[in-house]
């Protein structure tokens, strides 16, 4: 079983997790009315070959093809899902490019770290959208100091593997091979 992250290297049984190219292309639809079809935007990414990085990016990239914008992507840089790197990312990006309007932040610790080189650079205009919906990232939506995240809640992936694995040995049932579990901006 691969739980949240799709393992292309080796065969599996299942895959139980959302769908990256869904939540990219959910988180898409947003930056687009967020930004009202006009506007330059950043990608903190995931580590180079990431599977759901690359998903979410692909998602992201089809919600853009899919309707006429003039959204332009002035950057796409790993900072390998680390707050740290995130931070002094978004800081280069930033400093680059002066009239940034929106960074999309492949995971909640690159938000975070995003956050905090958003506040430094003192463009409180820059909007932030992060990806996983954890409570930390939660709370910096609800206080302003983020617009949004993707929500993905973990507690489906483990209750769904608990579930189907038992079923699989007590029972014999042989499980579905993808399981996906449900997407939502916040």
């Amino acid at each position: 079983f691969c739980i949240d992250n799709n393992c292309t290297a080796t065969e599996i049984t299942s895959f139980i997790g959302g769908d990256s190219v869904e939540g990219g292309y959910l988180c898409g639809k947003w930056i687009i009315e967020e930004l009202d079809g006009t506007g330059k935007i950043a990608i903190l990414e995931g580590p180079a070959g990431n599977f759901n990085s690359n998903a979410r990016i692909e998602g992201l990239n089809n919600a853009l093809s899919e309707v006429e914008n003039d959204i332009e992507i002035v950057a796409s840089v790993t900072a390998n899902y680390k707050r740290d790197q995130g931070l002094n990312v978004a800081n280069d990006i930033i400093t680059s490019n002066p009239d940034l309007d929106l960074i999309f932040a492949l995971n909640d610790e690159m938000a975070l770290g995003a956050i905090e080189a958003i506040n430094a650079s003192g463009r409180d205009d820059i909007i932030l959208i992060g990806y996983n919906g954890v409570p930390e990232t939660v709370v910096a939506v609800y206080d302003g100091k983020m617009a949004a995240t993707l929500e993905y809640d973990p507690t489906p992936l483990a209750s769904t593997f608990l579930n189907v694995a038992v079923d699989m040995v007590r029972n014999g049932v042989i499980p579905e091979p993808i399981y996906n579990t449900t997407l939502a901006v916040i």
